[in-house]
């Protein structure tokens, strides 16, 4: 197979601006890191700048519908591809690609960045073999992209987005079931009556997790590492790194726990990727006394001010410490209220749960097809799929 540096397949890579945006509540969205899920712009968890400050931030160039946008740090190698009728600026830690359309094809460029031998170009991307922490420019650029003839690009393309509208057909599902959660729990418990006053530390307790770097398989492969970049996106793939199996049982996350990123990108989420070790920078949150969503809903209630306060450090990782989570207060109901609403949340959480295992064993598909139909293991051409 022939391959051409990414430079040689765009007609311009434009890093994005290096200052904070000045934030509204409304008005032009910024993509940030945590926007790029799974090849595409996310827009459930949405940032916005007035329009004198995206005049400002699209200097270097404009973002536009089909060119693509790449984490270049925390984490490195997360795509999305510019939807059509979304005017947009970029955030922090973020690169524009600007596909030259006439030698590749933008969406199939993106599937091959997000694929294993590129994830390792990029995450190894000093030459050296060395792990790096953020992607430079000139790095990028002589990213190797491998030289497919344009209509079997198309063809690939297709096949793959059968299984990503599956998935985000299932992805709304479970917003849906999130925000019906939500607005229940809000309504009973939130603005309903207190009986007791406590702290989040109160009603469950963070674990957090281990520098898996000095916890590595001391023989076999060991168990896939939860980090952030596999919290994002909802599973451990071939490009996450490997830990020890005999770690402690407080660090071991397998699916319907609830992790909580604390650093850098701040997210709760329950897993459903299967089972792995907990890397540190990241809470697994669990409770002998209270409901999975009793908690998991609090948590989510008052991750707005964790965000906040993440984004007002001076460092370059944003971050909450441990008594901003014995600060942040909850309210428990009385016990007739909690097994009413016991009643509708736990089994809404499991439908959750099993549609988000559905996510995983479709994205675990997608991620086995791909690197074949690229190589030409499975010829595109002989499965008669029209253009």
């Amino acid at each position: 197979m022939e391959y051409a540096e990414l430079s040689d397949l765009t007609t311009s890579i434009i890093d994005c601006p290096h200052s904070t945006p000045k934030w509204t509540s409304e008005g032009i969205f910024v993509i940030r890191n945590y926007n790029l899920v799974n090849g595409r712009v996310d827009l459930s968890d949405a940032s916005f700048v007035s329009e004198e400050e995206y005049g400002l931030r699209i200097r270097r160039g404009k973002p536009e519908a089909g060119d693509i946008v790449l984490s270049r740090e925390a984490p490195i190698g997360n795509i999305g591809v510019i939807p059509e009728g979304l005017k947009c600026c970029l955030g922090q830690r973020v690169v524009l690609i600007k596909v030259d359309r006439d030698k590749y094809d933008p969406y199939f460029l993106a599937l091959v960045l997000q694929s294993r031998s590129l994830q390792h170009q990029m995450h190894n991307a000093s030459g050296t073999g060395t792990t790096v922490s953020n992607l430079r420019i000139p790095y990028i650029e002589k990213l190797r992209i491998p030289l497919i003839v344009r209509q079997s690009q198309e063809s690939i393309v297709g096949i793959i987005k059968c299984i990503n509208d599956k998935i985000d057909c299932c992805n709304d599902i479970n917003d849906n079931l999130s925000k019906q959660g939500q607005a229940i729990f809000d309504e009973l418990i939130v603005n309903g009556d207190a009986v007791f006053k406590k702290k989040l530390t109160d009603i469950a307790h963070f674990q957090n997790g281990l520098p898996m770097q000095k916890n590595r398989p001391l023989s076999g492969n060991g168990l896939p590492v939860l980090k952030i970049k596999e919290l994002n996106q909802g599973y451990c793939d071939s490009s996450s790194e490997r830990c020890r199996d005999d770690i402690d049982s407080s660090v071991l996350v397998d699916n319907g726990d609830v992790v909580f990123s604390w650093s850098g990108s701040l997210m709760a989420r329950i897993w459903c990727g299967g089972k792995c070790g907990l890397n540190q920078h990241l809470f697994k949150v669990t409770s002998n006394s209270y409901p999975l969503w009793f908690y998991y809903y609090w948590l989510q209630y008052h991750m707005p001010d964790f965000v906040d306060i993440a984004a007002n450090k001076a460092t370059t990782m944003g971050h909450i410490c441990r008594n901003h989570l014995e600060e942040a207060t909850i309210h428990v109901p009385d016990q007739t209220t909690m097994e009413k609403v016991d009643a509708i949340l736990t089994p809404l959480v499991k439908l959750q749960v099993k549609t988000m295992e559905e996510i995983t064993q479709l994205s675990v598909l997608r991620d086995y097809l791909l690197p074949k139909l690229m190589s030409g293991e499975i010829d595109v051409s002989a499965l008669g799929i029209p253009n």
